[in-house]
């Protein structure tokens, strides 16, 4: 026996099957419905009004979470790149006791810890950036002059200035004397 089978699923989920022998034309249909596990009405209307009513709380957890993740990441790109600062012993001795401290803040798991909100950790990433904005300007200071002091020749040496990069004040140079390389210059 040839038995044709068909299966056709609508956009409720409901299942329809049909069976058909060729040979004798009989045909049978079932229609399977699944309502166990479905929500109603209600249900949903209820799921819809509970996140209605928890969405402001939503919204202040999100912003919660995100001002910690920027402590969090403020805090660790802080300590990578001060490694390869130098400054003085009291600044680094200052800059890790408040990256230790922000590490505490934001490892603790106390029920006032996962209470806290938006503005204490914004208020947390004040008091790191107001602690490390001097140690970043002596840092940044630091490798200035270490910079300025390696740009500048030496007593003794012969600087002639000749591989000095041109400074704005210089006239741009005139086309003649840069030769085949100027703009609108083609070789033939």
């Amino acid at each position: 026996p040839q038995i044709e089978v068909s299966f056709d699923v609508d956009a409720n989920g409901i299942l329809a099957v049909s069976a058909s022998d060729k040979a004798t034309g009989r045909e049978q249909k079932i229609t399977i419905t699944e309502e166990k596990g479905r929500l109603s009405d209600d249900e949903i209307k209820k799921m819809v009004q509970e996140a209605e009513m928890y969405a402001e709380q939503d919204a202040r957890k999100k912003a919660a979470v995100e001002a910690r993740n920027s402590l969090e990441t403020y805090a660790y790109s802080l300590k990578a790149s001060s490694k390869d600062w130098t400054i003085s012993d009291d600044s680094r001795a200052i800059l890790d006791e408040a990256l230790e401290e922000v590490f505490e803040y934001i490892d603790d798991t106390s029920e006032e810890a996962r209470a806290r909100e938006e503005p204490d950790f914004n208020a947390k990433r004040a008091q790191l950036e107001e602690i490390a904005g001097p140690i970043v300007q002596e840092a940044y200071a630091q490798t200035q002059g270490a910079q300025d002091a390696e740009a500048t020749p030496g007593s003794g040496d012969a600087y002639d200035g000749a591989d000095a990069p041109p400074s704005y004040d210089d006239p741009p140079p005139a086309y003649d004397d840069v030769g085949a390389d100027a703009p609108g210059s083609y070789d033939a």
